[in-house]
């Protein structure tokens, strides 16, 4: 049996029963965060099915098919086991700053906090942080500004008790805009550090 997916983000369980003689295969097609789904083609040499259902499930054994849609309770009660492994999905949080300085802007102190209560759900976590800075000043300063930004919201992190080792900081400089603007024009939503927790 063969299975492709047609969209990256939808989480796939595909589970390989066997019953003495008979072996049977599942495949479950899960939504992602927004509840959306790619599609996932199972072949066999005597089947073809497309999966593009929320909690769709195709079942294969002995050269047919059956297709069933699952309720999200069934999924959870069904694949408990295979769901409590499966890896937390990656959160991304942005926090702005104020213009030509390491400060956090007001309005992203709630972000801030909102990010350190994602931090503190997850069992084990990677903490990726990425400084950014807007097109205002040369490149090289720039980058060491990114950096700077990065480097601050480590410190926060370590403040909140987050062990070092699991944080790597980054800075872009003026690379990867949020908004694209022309060379020394300020926009305050590419003064940002991006946070994803992994």
């Amino acid at each position: 049996m063969r299975a492709s997916t047609s969209r990256l983000g939808a989480c796939v369980l595909v589970l390989a029963l066997g019953a003495c003689a008979q072996v049977s295969d599942r495949i479950v097609l899960l939504p992602d965060a927004a509840g959306t789904v790619g599609a996932v083609s199972v072949k066999t040499p005597e089947v073809e099915v497309l999966l593009e259902k929320p909690f769709g499930q195709v079942e294969v054994s002995g050269g047919k098919a059956e297709v069933t849609v699952l309720t999200p309770a069934q999924v959870r009660e069904r694949y408990a086991d295979l769901l409590a492994v499966v890896p937390q999905r990656v959160e991304s949080f942005v926090l702005y700053f104020e213009a030509g300085k390491t400060e956090l802007a007001e309005s992203s102190k709630a972000e801030l906090q909102r990010m350190l209560d994602a931090l503190s759900k997850r069992a084990a976590a990677e903490v990726v942080v990425v400084g950014h800075t807007d097109r205002v000043g040369p490149v090289k300063v720039n980058d060491e500004f990114s950096l700077m930004r990065a480097f601050v919201v480590r410190e926060l992190l370590l403040g909140a008790g987050v062990p070092a080792a699991v944080i790597s900081v980054a800075g872009r400089g003026e690379r990867e805009p949020l908004v694209p603007t022309e060379d020394e024009v300020a926009e305050p939503r590419n003064r940002r550090v991006e946070i994803r927790l992994r």
